[in-house]
């Protein structure tokens, strides 16, 4: 998968989440292009970073149980020059 692809999508997951706007998994795997079994790879691989991520099953929406927030900072080295890159 190309990184700016799996970034955004990274990114996108993240907003939903804390915006408490995700809908039910089957909506959120949707929203996000993705199969329930990718949802499922892509939250754990958010619980391995520190998020502690739950389900209300009556506001249909997955969100944050703690304080979390995602810093992307992307750094690419170019011709042995090292440019930063910010998304998100």
């Amino acid at each position: 998968m190309q990184w700016g692809k799996y970034t955004n999508r990274l990114i996108n997951a993240h907003k939903l989440i804390y915006s408490e706007t995700t809908g039910t998994p089957r909506e959120f795997a949707k929203k996000l292009h993705i199969g329930k079994s990718q949802l499922q790879v892509l939250l754990d691989e958010f619980k391995i970073i520190g998020a502690k991520i739950k389900y209300d099953s009556h506001k249909k929406t997955y969100y944050y149980m703690n304080d979390f927030r995602l810093f992307i900072d992307i750094h690419v080295l170019v011709e042995g020059k090292k440019n930063d890159i910010f998304h998100g």
